[in-house]
Protein backbone atom coordinates (compact mmCIF):
# COMPACT_ATOMS: atom_id res chain seq x y z
CA UNK A 1 0.00 0.00 0.00
CA UNK A 2 1.08 3.60 -0.71
CA UNK A 3 1.81 4.62 2.84
CA UNK A 4 4.56 6.27 4.88
CA UNK A 5 3.86 5.47 8.54
CA UNK A 6 5.79 7.72 10.88
CA UNK A 7 6.42 10.53 8.38
CA UNK A 8 4.52 13.12 10.44
CA UNK A 9 3.96 11.31 13.74
CA UNK A 10 7.03 12.93 15.33
CA UNK A 11 5.07 16.21 15.33
CA UNK A 12 2.58 14.82 17.86
CA UNK A 13 3.39 14.51 21.61
CA UNK A 14 3.06 11.03 23.09
CA UNK A 15 2.52 11.96 26.74
CA UNK A 16 -1.24 11.83 27.31
CA UNK A 17 -1.84 15.33 28.73
CA UNK A 18 0.48 16.97 26.19
CA UNK A 19 -1.25 15.03 23.42
CA UNK A 20 -4.69 16.25 24.50
CA UNK A 21 -3.43 19.87 24.55
CA UNK A 22 -1.91 19.42 21.08
CA UNK A 23 -5.15 17.93 19.71
CA UNK A 24 -7.09 20.93 21.05
CA UNK A 25 -4.72 23.34 19.34
CA UNK A 26 -5.00 21.42 16.07
CA UNK A 27 -8.80 21.74 16.18
CA UNK A 28 -8.48 25.48 16.83
CA UNK A 29 -6.01 25.88 13.95
CA UNK A 30 -8.22 24.04 11.48
CA UNK A 31 -11.38 25.94 12.53
CA UNK A 32 -9.85 29.30 13.53
CA UNK A 33 -12.38 32.10 13.94
CA UNK A 34 -12.06 35.01 11.54
CA UNK A 35 -10.27 33.04 8.86
CA UNK A 36 -11.58 32.76 5.32
CA UNK A 37 -13.46 29.58 4.46
CA UNK A 38 -10.85 28.85 1.82
CA UNK A 39 -8.16 28.88 4.54
CA UNK A 40 -10.15 26.41 6.64
CA UNK A 41 -10.58 24.17 3.60
CA UNK A 42 -6.90 24.32 2.70
CA UNK A 43 -5.87 23.43 6.26
CA UNK A 44 -8.35 20.59 6.46
CA UNK A 45 -7.18 19.21 3.15
CA UNK A 46 -3.58 19.46 4.35
CA UNK A 47 -4.33 17.56 7.58
CA UNK A 48 -6.47 15.02 5.67
CA UNK A 49 -3.54 14.34 3.32
CA UNK A 50 -1.20 13.88 6.31
CA UNK A 51 -3.62 11.33 7.82
CA UNK A 52 -3.91 9.58 4.45
CA UNK A 53 -0.14 9.17 4.18
CA UNK A 54 0.72 8.45 7.81
CA UNK A 55 -1.64 6.18 9.84
CA UNK A 56 0.47 6.68 12.97
CA UNK A 57 -0.02 10.45 12.76
CA UNK A 58 -3.73 9.82 12.15
CA UNK A 59 -3.96 7.69 15.29
CA UNK A 60 -2.09 10.18 17.47
CA UNK A 61 -4.06 13.15 16.16
CA UNK A 62 -7.64 11.92 15.71
CA UNK A 63 -8.22 8.34 16.90
CA UNK A 64 -9.64 7.50 20.33
CA UNK A 65 -9.66 4.19 22.17
CA UNK A 66 -11.46 2.82 25.20
CA UNK A 67 -10.29 1.18 28.42
CA UNK A 68 -12.91 0.63 31.16
CA UNK A 69 -10.11 0.37 33.76
CA UNK A 70 -9.22 4.04 33.21
CA UNK A 71 -11.62 6.72 34.57
CA UNK A 72 -12.32 8.33 31.19
CA UNK A 73 -14.89 7.77 28.46
CA UNK A 74 -12.19 7.77 25.78
CA UNK A 75 -8.42 7.93 25.53
CA UNK A 76 -6.18 9.21 22.74
CA UNK A 77 -4.91 6.21 20.80
CA UNK A 78 -1.16 6.86 21.17
CA UNK A 79 0.65 3.83 19.83
CA UNK A 80 3.47 2.28 21.81
CA UNK A 81 6.77 1.88 20.01
CA UNK A 82 6.19 -1.86 19.50
CA UNK A 83 2.74 -1.13 18.01
CA UNK A 84 4.16 1.46 15.61
CA UNK A 85 6.88 -0.91 14.42
CA UNK A 86 4.42 -3.79 13.96
CA UNK A 87 1.85 -1.61 12.17
CA UNK A 88 4.45 -0.75 9.53
CA UNK A 89 5.12 -4.44 8.86
CA UNK A 90 1.43 -5.35 8.89
CA UNK A 91 0.66 -2.63 6.33
CA UNK A 92 3.41 -3.96 4.07
CA UNK A 93 1.65 -7.34 4.06
CA UNK A 94 -1.94 -6.06 3.92
CA UNK A 95 -3.57 -7.31 0.76
CA UNK A 96 -0.62 -9.44 -0.37
CA UNK A 97 0.39 -12.04 2.26
CA UNK A 98 -0.71 -13.88 5.41
CA UNK A 99 0.41 -12.63 8.82
CA UNK A 100 0.47 -14.31 12.25
CA UNK A 101 0.14 -12.16 15.36
CA UNK A 102 0.85 -14.18 18.53
CA UNK A 103 0.35 -12.27 21.75
CA UNK A 104 0.13 -12.10 25.48
CA UNK A 105 -3.18 -10.89 26.85
CA UNK A 106 -3.98 -7.16 26.85
CA UNK A 107 -1.41 -5.94 24.31
CA UNK A 108 -3.85 -3.78 22.32
CA UNK A 109 -3.70 -5.91 19.17
CA UNK A 110 -7.43 -6.01 18.40
CA UNK A 111 -7.54 -2.24 18.58
CA UNK A 112 -4.42 -1.98 16.42
CA UNK A 113 -5.96 -4.21 13.74
CA UNK A 114 -9.21 -2.23 13.93
CA UNK A 115 -7.20 0.97 13.41
CA UNK A 116 -5.37 -0.49 10.41
CA UNK A 117 -8.57 -1.68 8.69
CA UNK A 118 -10.43 1.58 9.42
CA UNK A 119 -7.53 3.72 8.16
CA UNK A 120 -7.26 1.77 4.87
CA UNK A 121 -11.07 1.83 4.42
CA UNK A 122 -11.14 5.55 5.30
CA UNK A 123 -8.28 7.01 3.27
CA UNK A 124 -7.27 4.74 0.38
CA UNK A 125 -8.87 5.65 -2.92
CA UNK A 126 -9.24 2.19 -4.47
CA UNK A 127 -12.18 -0.10 -3.72
CA UNK A 128 -11.09 -2.31 -0.82
CA UNK A 129 -13.01 -5.11 0.87
CA UNK A 130 -12.18 -6.26 4.41
CA UNK A 131 -13.70 -8.99 6.58
CA UNK A 132 -13.60 -9.17 10.38
CA UNK A 133 -14.10 -12.68 11.80
CA UNK A 134 -14.48 -13.85 15.39
CA UNK A 135 -15.85 -16.89 17.24
CA UNK A 136 -19.44 -15.67 17.48
CA UNK A 137 -21.47 -12.83 16.02
CA UNK A 138 -21.65 -10.78 19.23
CA UNK A 139 -17.86 -10.58 19.21
CA UNK A 140 -17.98 -9.28 15.63
CA UNK A 141 -20.78 -6.73 15.88
CA UNK A 142 -22.82 -5.81 18.93
CA UNK A 143 -23.75 -2.16 19.24
CA UNK A 144 -22.05 -0.42 22.16
CA UNK A 145 -20.11 -3.52 23.25
CA UNK A 146 -16.39 -2.76 23.03
CA UNK A 147 -15.59 -6.47 22.92
CA UNK A 148 -17.03 -6.55 19.41
CA UNK A 149 -14.75 -5.62 16.53
CA UNK A 150 -17.17 -3.41 14.60
CA UNK A 151 -18.24 -1.53 17.72
CA UNK A 152 -14.62 -0.39 17.94
CA UNK A 153 -14.86 0.96 14.40
CA UNK A 154 -17.99 2.85 15.45
CA UNK A 155 -16.10 4.23 18.46
CA UNK A 156 -13.30 5.49 16.22
CA UNK A 157 -15.62 7.09 13.64
CA UNK A 158 -18.08 8.68 16.07
CA UNK A 159 -15.31 10.72 17.75
CA UNK A 160 -13.85 12.32 14.65
CA UNK A 161 -14.69 15.77 13.25
CA UNK A 162 -17.29 15.59 10.48
CA UNK A 163 -15.00 17.24 7.93
CA UNK A 164 -12.48 14.35 8.34
CA UNK A 165 -15.10 11.63 7.84
CA UNK A 166 -16.08 10.13 4.47
CA UNK A 167 -19.68 9.76 3.42
CA UNK A 168 -20.35 6.34 4.91
CA UNK A 169 -23.19 3.96 5.63
CA UNK A 170 -23.57 1.50 8.50
CA UNK A 171 -25.78 -1.47 9.20
CA UNK A 172 -25.36 -4.71 11.12
CA UNK A 173 -22.13 -6.45 10.07
CA UNK A 174 -21.51 -3.94 7.30
CA UNK A 175 -19.69 -0.61 6.92
CA UNK A 176 -19.33 1.14 3.53
CA UNK A 177 -17.36 4.19 2.44
CA UNK A 178 -19.66 5.66 -0.21
CA UNK A 179 -16.88 7.92 -1.50
CA UNK A 180 -14.55 5.04 -2.44
CA UNK A 181 -16.77 1.94 -2.43
CA UNK A 182 -14.57 0.30 0.21
CA UNK A 183 -16.31 -1.97 2.72
CA UNK A 184 -15.71 -3.67 6.05
CA UNK A 185 -17.96 -6.63 6.85
CA UNK A 186 -18.19 -9.05 9.75
CA UNK A 187 -18.88 -12.78 10.11
CA UNK A 188 -18.69 -15.41 12.81
CA UNK A 189 -16.42 -18.42 12.33
CA UNK A 190 -18.49 -21.17 10.78
CA UNK A 191 -16.66 -23.65 8.59
CA UNK A 192 -18.02 -21.85 5.51
CA UNK A 193 -16.85 -18.34 6.41
CA UNK A 194 -15.81 -16.35 3.30
CA UNK A 195 -16.22 -19.37 1.02
CA UNK A 196 -16.73 -18.09 -2.53
CA UNK A 197 -15.94 -14.56 -1.32
CA UNK A 198 -13.14 -12.23 -2.43
CA UNK A 199 -11.49 -9.92 0.09
CA UNK A 200 -8.52 -7.56 0.28
CA UNK A 201 -7.75 -8.94 3.74
CA UNK A 202 -9.44 -10.96 6.49
CA UNK A 203 -8.86 -10.62 10.24
CA UNK A 204 -9.32 -13.90 12.16
CA UNK A 205 -9.53 -12.80 15.79
CA UNK A 206 -8.58 -15.22 18.64
CA UNK A 207 -8.18 -17.89 15.99
CA UNK A 208 -6.65 -20.48 18.36
CA UNK A 209 -10.04 -20.75 20.12
CA UNK A 210 -12.09 -21.35 16.97
CA UNK A 211 -13.70 -24.82 16.92
CA UNK A 212 -13.80 -25.30 13.13
CA UNK A 213 -10.36 -23.79 12.62
CA UNK A 214 -9.18 -26.09 9.81
CA UNK A 215 -12.44 -25.69 7.94
CA UNK A 216 -12.08 -21.90 8.28
CA UNK A 217 -8.49 -22.14 7.07
CA UNK A 218 -9.66 -23.96 3.94
CA UNK A 219 -12.63 -21.68 3.31
CA UNK A 220 -10.57 -18.47 3.55
CA UNK A 221 -7.59 -19.72 1.54
CA UNK A 222 -9.01 -18.74 -1.84
CA UNK A 223 -10.94 -15.73 -0.56
CA UNK A 224 -7.88 -13.56 0.03
CA UNK A 225 -4.10 -13.47 -0.23
CA UNK A 226 -3.94 -11.70 3.12
CA UNK A 227 -5.26 -13.36 6.29
CA UNK A 228 -4.32 -11.92 9.67
CA UNK A 229 -4.27 -14.67 12.30
CA UNK A 230 -4.50 -13.06 15.75
CA UNK A 231 -4.53 -15.04 19.00
CA UNK A 232 -3.11 -15.98 22.36
CA UNK A 233 -1.98 -19.65 22.52
CA UNK A 234 -4.40 -22.48 23.20
CA UNK A 235 -2.09 -25.49 23.16
CA UNK A 236 0.39 -26.86 20.64
CA UNK A 237 -2.34 -27.90 18.23
CA UNK A 238 -4.75 -26.43 15.74
CA UNK A 239 -4.69 -24.26 12.65
CA UNK A 240 -3.31 -21.20 14.48
CA UNK A 241 -0.39 -23.21 15.87
CA UNK A 242 0.25 -24.71 12.43
CA UNK A 243 0.26 -21.30 10.75
CA UNK A 244 2.54 -19.97 13.45
CA UNK A 245 5.01 -22.80 12.74
CA UNK A 246 4.75 -22.47 8.96
CA UNK A 247 8.12 -21.57 7.41
CA UNK A 248 8.26 -18.26 5.59
CA UNK A 249 5.07 -16.73 6.98
CA UNK A 250 5.39 -13.19 8.36
CA UNK A 251 5.09 -13.37 12.15
CA UNK A 252 4.89 -10.76 14.91
CA UNK A 253 5.24 -11.72 18.56
CA UNK A 254 3.76 -9.46 21.23
CA UNK A 255 5.16 -10.73 24.53
CA UNK A 256 4.22 -8.77 27.64
CA UNK A 257 7.90 -7.89 28.22
CA UNK A 258 7.85 -5.39 25.29
CA UNK A 259 5.00 -3.40 26.87
CA UNK A 260 6.52 -0.35 28.63
CA UNK A 261 4.12 -0.49 31.58
CA UNK A 262 4.23 -4.24 32.13
CA UNK A 263 8.02 -4.47 31.81
CA UNK A 264 8.92 -1.91 34.49
CA UNK A 265 11.48 -3.54 36.79
CA UNK A 266 12.10 -6.32 34.25
CA UNK A 267 14.54 -8.99 35.44
CA UNK A 268 15.57 -12.59 34.72
CA UNK A 269 15.15 -15.19 37.47
CA UNK A 270 17.47 -18.10 38.22
CA UNK A 271 15.79 -20.28 35.56
CA UNK A 272 16.29 -17.66 32.84
CA UNK A 273 12.61 -16.64 32.83
CA UNK A 274 11.67 -12.99 32.31
CA UNK A 275 9.74 -11.48 35.21
CA UNK A 276 8.66 -8.11 36.51
CA UNK A 277 6.62 -6.84 39.49
CA UNK A 278 3.58 -6.65 37.19
CA UNK A 279 4.15 -10.22 35.94
CA UNK A 280 4.57 -11.58 39.48
CA UNK A 281 1.34 -9.89 40.56
CA UNK A 282 -0.50 -11.43 37.61
CA UNK A 283 0.92 -14.87 38.46
CA UNK A 284 -0.50 -14.51 41.97
CA UNK A 285 -3.92 -13.89 40.49
CA UNK A 286 -3.81 -16.91 38.15
CA UNK A 287 -5.25 -20.16 39.46
CA UNK A 288 -3.19 -22.56 37.32
CA UNK A 289 0.21 -22.48 35.58
CA UNK A 290 -1.47 -23.21 32.22
CA UNK A 291 -3.33 -19.91 32.57
CA UNK A 292 -0.03 -18.06 32.94
CA UNK A 293 1.43 -19.94 29.97
CA UNK A 294 -1.56 -19.12 27.77
CA UNK A 295 -2.36 -15.56 28.78
CA UNK A 296 1.13 -14.22 29.49
CA UNK A 297 4.03 -16.42 28.36
CA UNK A 298 2.96 -17.33 24.78
CA UNK A 299 3.89 -20.91 25.72
CA UNK A 300 1.93 -23.24 23.44
CA UNK A 301 2.79 -26.50 25.19
CA UNK A 302 2.32 -25.39 28.79
CA UNK A 303 -0.88 -23.52 27.88
CA UNK A 304 -2.67 -26.87 27.55
CA UNK A 305 -3.39 -29.60 30.11
CA UNK A 306 -0.05 -31.28 29.54
CA UNK A 307 0.21 -34.99 30.38
CA UNK A 308 3.99 -35.16 30.80
CA UNK A 309 5.54 -32.98 33.48
CA UNK A 310 7.31 -30.02 31.89
CA UNK A 311 10.07 -29.98 34.51
CA UNK A 312 10.85 -33.64 33.77
CA UNK A 313 10.92 -32.98 30.02
CA UNK A 314 13.21 -29.99 30.53
CA UNK A 315 15.55 -32.05 32.74
CA UNK A 316 15.57 -34.90 30.20
CA UNK A 317 16.28 -32.37 27.45
CA UNK A 318 19.65 -31.51 28.98
CA UNK A 319 20.90 -34.91 27.75
CA UNK A 320 19.80 -34.35 24.15
CA UNK A 321 22.69 -34.62 21.69
CA UNK A 322 23.38 -35.17 18.02
CA UNK A 323 23.43 -38.71 16.72
CA UNK A 324 26.74 -40.41 15.98
CA UNK A 325 25.45 -41.61 12.62
CA UNK A 326 22.49 -41.14 10.26
CA UNK A 327 22.17 -43.84 7.63
CA UNK A 328 20.06 -46.10 5.45
CA UNK A 329 20.13 -49.75 6.57
CA UNK A 330 20.69 -52.22 3.73
CA UNK A 331 18.91 -55.53 4.34
CA UNK A 332 17.54 -58.63 2.69
CA UNK A 333 13.78 -58.30 3.25
CA UNK A 334 13.04 -61.95 2.44
CA UNK A 335 15.10 -63.30 5.34
CA UNK A 336 15.33 -60.10 7.42
CA UNK A 337 19.10 -59.95 7.48
CA UNK A 338 21.12 -56.73 7.74
CA UNK A 339 23.72 -56.51 4.98
CA UNK A 340 25.14 -53.06 5.48
CA UNK A 341 24.68 -49.50 6.79
CA UNK A 342 25.04 -46.66 4.28
CA UNK A 343 25.68 -43.26 5.84
CA UNK A 344 23.35 -40.52 4.60
CA UNK A 345 22.29 -37.29 6.29
CA UNK A 346 18.63 -37.98 5.45
CA UNK A 347 18.73 -41.66 6.36
CA UNK A 348 15.90 -43.32 8.24
CA UNK A 349 18.22 -44.81 10.89
CA UNK A 350 19.92 -42.74 13.56
CA UNK A 351 22.38 -44.13 16.11
CA UNK A 352 23.67 -42.53 19.30
CA UNK A 353 26.11 -45.40 19.96
CA UNK A 354 29.44 -45.84 18.10
CA UNK A 355 28.41 -49.07 16.35
CA UNK A 356 29.36 -49.72 12.73
CA UNK A 357 28.16 -52.53 10.50
CA UNK A 358 31.62 -54.06 10.57
CA UNK A 359 32.05 -53.99 14.35
CA UNK A 360 28.42 -54.48 15.36
CA UNK A 361 27.14 -54.21 18.94
CA UNK A 362 29.27 -55.91 21.64
CA UNK A 363 28.55 -59.59 22.15
CA UNK A 364 26.41 -60.36 25.18
CA UNK A 365 24.92 -56.85 25.38
CA UNK A 366 21.11 -56.87 25.56
CA UNK A 367 18.84 -54.55 23.59
CA UNK A 368 15.15 -53.96 23.02
CA UNK A 369 13.18 -52.30 20.23
CA UNK A 370 9.75 -50.68 20.64
CA UNK A 371 7.66 -49.93 17.54
CA UNK A 372 4.69 -47.80 16.52
CA UNK A 373 3.45 -48.80 13.05
CA UNK A 374 1.77 -46.65 10.38
CA UNK A 375 0.33 -47.52 6.98
CA UNK A 376 3.39 -46.27 5.08
CA UNK A 377 1.39 -43.92 2.85
CA UNK A 378 3.35 -40.78 3.75
CA UNK A 379 0.74 -39.50 6.20
CA UNK A 380 2.23 -40.55 9.53
CA UNK A 381 5.52 -42.27 10.36
CA UNK A 382 6.41 -45.72 11.55
CA UNK A 383 8.92 -45.48 14.39
CA UNK A 384 11.26 -48.00 16.00
CA UNK A 385 13.09 -46.98 19.19
CA UNK A 386 16.22 -48.99 20.01
CA UNK A 387 17.39 -49.19 23.62
CA UNK A 388 20.32 -50.51 25.65
CA UNK A 389 18.79 -52.58 28.45
CA UNK A 390 21.82 -52.28 30.71
CA UNK A 391 22.19 -48.48 30.62
CA UNK A 392 18.58 -47.46 30.03
CA UNK A 393 19.57 -45.38 26.99
CA UNK A 394 17.69 -44.98 23.76
CA UNK A 395 20.64 -45.52 21.41
CA UNK A 396 18.88 -45.71 18.04
CA UNK A 397 15.78 -44.83 16.08
CA UNK A 398 14.18 -45.65 12.75
CA UNK A 399 11.70 -43.05 11.41
CA UNK A 400 10.00 -43.62 8.05
CA UNK A 401 6.75 -42.57 6.37
CA UNK A 402 7.08 -44.65 3.20
CA UNK A 403 7.65 -48.26 4.26
CA UNK A 404 4.55 -50.44 4.30
CA UNK A 405 3.96 -52.42 7.55
CA UNK A 406 5.38 -55.69 6.17
CA UNK A 407 8.48 -53.89 4.82
CA UNK A 408 8.94 -52.11 8.12
CA UNK A 409 8.65 -55.48 9.93
CA UNK A 410 11.43 -56.99 7.80
CA UNK A 411 13.67 -53.98 8.52
CA UNK A 412 12.96 -54.10 12.26
CA UNK A 413 13.56 -57.86 12.52
CA UNK A 414 16.83 -57.45 10.61
CA UNK A 415 17.87 -54.80 13.16
CA UNK A 416 16.71 -57.00 16.06
CA UNK A 417 18.97 -59.81 14.84
CA UNK A 418 21.89 -57.42 14.38
CA UNK A 419 21.35 -56.05 17.91
CA UNK A 420 22.05 -59.49 19.46
CA UNK A 421 18.50 -60.76 18.98
CA UNK A 422 16.93 -57.73 20.64
CA UNK A 423 13.64 -58.07 22.48
CA UNK A 424 10.85 -56.73 20.23
CA UNK A 425 7.60 -55.09 21.35
CA UNK A 426 5.11 -53.28 19.09
CA UNK A 427 1.57 -51.96 19.01
CA UNK A 428 -0.53 -54.61 17.31
CA UNK A 429 -3.61 -52.44 16.59
CA UNK A 430 -4.43 -51.31 13.03
CA UNK A 431 -1.46 -51.69 10.67
CA UNK A 432 0.27 -53.57 13.48
CA UNK A 433 -1.61 -56.71 12.42
CA UNK A 434 0.26 -56.82 9.08
CA UNK A 435 3.50 -56.14 10.96
CA UNK A 436 2.67 -59.06 13.30
CA UNK A 437 2.04 -61.50 10.45
CA UNK A 438 5.40 -60.63 8.90
CA UNK A 439 7.25 -61.06 12.21
CA UNK A 440 5.66 -64.53 12.58
CA UNK A 441 6.46 -65.46 8.97
CA UNK A 442 10.09 -64.45 9.50
CA UNK A 443 10.23 -66.76 12.52
CA UNK A 444 11.42 -64.16 14.99
CA UNK A 445 10.64 -65.33 18.52
CA UNK A 446 12.18 -62.94 21.05
CA UNK A 447 9.02 -60.86 21.19
CA UNK A 448 6.45 -59.55 23.65
CA UNK A 449 3.35 -61.67 24.05
CA UNK A 450 0.29 -60.84 26.07
CA UNK A 451 -2.07 -63.28 27.73
CA UNK A 452 -5.37 -63.64 25.96
CA UNK A 453 -8.36 -65.72 27.10
CA UNK A 454 -9.80 -67.48 24.06
CA UNK A 455 -12.61 -69.19 25.92
CA UNK A 456 -13.38 -70.23 29.47
CA UNK A 457 -11.00 -73.17 29.36
CA UNK A 458 -8.12 -71.87 27.25
CA UNK A 459 -5.52 -69.11 27.57
CA UNK A 460 -3.15 -68.25 24.73
CA UNK A 461 -0.16 -65.95 24.30
CA UNK A 462 -0.92 -63.36 21.60
CA UNK A 463 1.82 -61.48 19.78
CA UNK A 464 2.32 -57.75 20.36
CA UNK A 465 1.06 -55.08 22.75
CA UNK A 466 -2.62 -54.26 22.29
CA UNK A 467 -3.71 -50.66 22.87
CA UNK A 468 -6.91 -50.05 24.83
CA UNK A 469 -7.89 -47.10 26.96
CA UNK A 470 -6.59 -48.86 30.09
CA UNK A 471 -3.40 -50.33 28.61
CA UNK A 472 -2.47 -47.03 26.96
CA UNK A 473 -3.01 -45.15 30.23
CA UNK A 474 -0.74 -47.60 32.05
CA UNK A 475 1.89 -47.49 29.29
CA UNK A 476 2.11 -43.70 29.12
CA UNK A 477 1.85 -43.38 32.89
CA UNK A 478 4.81 -45.73 33.35
CA UNK A 479 6.79 -43.84 30.68
CA UNK A 480 6.03 -40.54 32.41
CA UNK A 481 7.34 -42.04 35.66
CA UNK A 482 10.52 -43.24 33.92
CA UNK A 483 11.17 -39.78 32.45
CA UNK A 484 10.54 -38.13 35.81
CA UNK A 485 12.84 -40.54 37.68
CA UNK A 486 15.45 -40.51 34.91
CA UNK A 487 15.49 -44.29 34.47
CA UNK A 488 15.41 -43.86 30.69
CA UNK A 489 17.70 -41.55 28.74
CA UNK A 490 16.34 -39.97 25.57
CA UNK A 491 18.81 -38.25 23.25
CA UNK A 492 16.18 -37.36 20.63
CA UNK A 493 14.92 -33.77 20.83
CA UNK A 494 11.91 -34.63 18.64
CA UNK A 495 10.82 -37.32 21.11
CA UNK A 496 10.73 -34.91 24.03
CA UNK A 497 8.99 -32.25 21.94
CA UNK A 498 6.28 -34.78 21.13
CA UNK A 499 5.85 -35.47 24.85
CA UNK A 500 4.85 -31.83 25.25
CA UNK A 501 2.00 -32.35 22.79
CA UNK A 502 0.33 -35.08 24.88
CA UNK A 503 -2.60 -33.62 26.80
CA UNK A 504 -5.54 -34.83 28.83
CA UNK A 505 -8.73 -35.45 26.87
CA UNK A 506 -12.09 -34.40 28.25
CA UNK A 507 -12.43 -37.96 29.53
CA UNK A 508 -9.08 -37.79 31.31
CA UNK A 509 -7.14 -39.90 28.80
CA UNK A 510 -3.65 -39.08 27.58
CA UNK A 511 -3.95 -38.19 23.87
CA UNK A 512 -1.90 -36.29 21.36
CA UNK A 513 -3.25 -32.75 21.06
CA UNK A 514 -4.04 -33.21 17.36
CA UNK A 515 -6.10 -36.29 18.18
CA UNK A 516 -8.12 -34.32 20.73
CA UNK A 517 -8.70 -31.60 18.16
CA UNK A 518 -10.01 -34.25 15.71
CA UNK A 519 -7.93 -32.88 12.89
CA UNK A 520 -9.26 -33.89 9.52
CA UNK A 521 -7.34 -31.55 7.23
CA UNK A 522 -5.10 -33.57 4.92
CA UNK A 523 -2.10 -31.26 5.30
CA UNK A 524 -2.38 -31.33 9.07
CA UNK A 525 -2.55 -35.12 9.02
CA UNK A 526 0.95 -35.22 7.58
CA UNK A 527 2.32 -33.61 10.73
CA UNK A 528 3.54 -35.84 13.58
CA UNK A 529 0.97 -37.25 15.97
CA UNK A 530 3.24 -38.37 18.80
CA UNK A 531 4.35 -41.62 17.18
CA UNK A 532 7.82 -41.42 18.74
CA UNK A 533 6.23 -41.25 22.19
CA UNK A 534 4.45 -44.58 21.74
CA UNK A 535 7.61 -46.27 20.43
CA UNK A 536 9.68 -44.79 23.29
CA UNK A 537 7.04 -45.77 25.85
CA UNK A 538 7.06 -49.38 24.59
CA UNK A 539 10.85 -49.39 24.77
CA UNK A 540 10.69 -48.05 28.32
CA UNK A 541 8.07 -50.69 29.19
CA UNK A 542 10.35 -53.47 27.94
CA UNK A 543 13.22 -52.03 29.99
CA UNK A 544 11.27 -51.73 33.23
CA UNK A 545 8.66 -54.47 33.31
CA UNK A 546 8.90 -57.03 30.54
CA UNK A 547 12.53 -57.81 29.85
CA UNK A 548 13.45 -58.82 33.38
CA UNK A 549 11.29 -61.95 33.18
CA UNK A 550 10.97 -62.56 29.44
CA UNK A 551 14.23 -61.69 27.69
CA UNK A 552 16.29 -64.19 29.65
CA UNK A 553 13.79 -66.98 28.99
CA UNK A 554 13.10 -68.96 25.87
CA UNK A 555 9.80 -67.67 24.46
CA UNK A 556 6.84 -70.06 24.65
CA UNK A 557 5.55 -70.89 21.16
CA UNK A 558 2.00 -69.92 20.38
CA UNK A 559 -0.28 -72.90 21.19
CA UNK A 560 -2.25 -74.06 18.13
CA UNK A 561 -6.04 -74.17 18.55
CA UNK A 562 -7.48 -77.44 19.92
CA UNK A 563 -8.69 -79.71 17.10
CA UNK A 564 -6.57 -78.05 14.43
CA UNK A 565 -4.14 -79.96 12.21
CA UNK A 566 -1.22 -78.27 13.99
CA UNK A 567 -2.64 -79.31 17.37
CA UNK A 568 -3.11 -82.95 16.29
CA UNK A 569 0.45 -83.00 14.90
CA UNK A 570 1.78 -81.58 18.17
CA UNK A 571 -0.06 -84.28 20.16
CA UNK A 572 1.39 -87.04 17.89
CA UNK A 573 4.94 -85.68 18.33
CA UNK A 574 4.54 -85.48 22.10
CA UNK A 575 3.19 -89.06 22.19
CA UNK A 576 6.11 -90.30 20.08
CA UNK A 577 8.54 -88.48 22.35
CA UNK A 578 7.04 -90.11 25.46
CA UNK A 579 7.33 -93.55 23.82
CA UNK A 580 10.94 -92.84 22.85
CA UNK A 581 11.74 -91.73 26.38
CA UNK A 582 10.14 -94.89 27.81
CA UNK A 583 12.39 -97.13 25.67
Amino acid sequence: MDVNPGKYSHLVPTERHANLVWRKRLIEWVTAQGEEASVHLARRNHVWAMCQEDPIFYSKAYVWTYDPRVPSTSLPFILYEYQEKSLKGMLEALGSEDVVLEKSRDMGLSWLCSLMFEWAWHFKSQMLSFLLVSRKEDLVDKKGDMKSLMARLDFILERQPKWLLPNYGRRLLHLINNDTGSTIDGESTTGEVARGDRRTAILLDEFAKVEQDYAVLKATRDATASRIFLSTPAGAVGAFYDMRCKPGIRKFKFHWSIHPDKSKGLFTDETGKLRSPWYDAECERCVHPSEIAQELDIDYHASDSQFFDEAAITAAGKKVRDSVMTAYPIFDAAVAKLEGIERHRQGELRLWAPYTYESGPPDGKKFAIGCDIAQGTGATPSVASIGDLETGEKIGEVWTTTRKPHEFASLVVALCRWFNNAFLIWEVNGPGTVFTDQVIDLGYQNVYRRQRIKDITMKTRAYGWHSTRDTKAKLLGAYRKSLTEGTITIYTKESLDECRSYVFSLGGEAVHARQRAQVVDGAAARENHGDRVIADALLSYSMNEVTSHLVSKKPTPLDPPVGSFAHRRKMRLEAAKRKEDWW
